[in-house]
């Protein structure tokens, strides 16, 4: 029960998100809700669309705080922080 902090990881250039699996082993299990999303992958992205990516996913997460179909209902922060 409760409402937990948001954190959303921008991986680095050329990474996948299971190369976070660290941040993943120390957050979670401290109650943060943690999301690594795949986005601009290549070898030239945009980083403009990356961004926004990155703010959607973040937006999306706050959101499902209200909806009340969604296993994070009611236990979602109001703000995120990008990584």
């Amino acid at each position: 029960s409760g409402e937990f902090p948001v954190l959303v990881v921008g991986h680095g250039f050329v990474m996948a998100p299971d190369a976070y699996g660290n941040l993943w082993d120390r957050f979670v299990p401290r109650g943060y809700i943690l999301a690594l999303p795949t986005t601009e992958g290549g070898f030239l992205p945009n980083h403009g669309n990356f961004g926004a990516d990155l703010a959607f996913i973040g937006a999306a997460i706050v959101a499902a705080n209200e909806d009340a179909g969604s296993p994070l209902y009611q236990h979602v922060q109001p703000s995120v922080a990008l990584m």
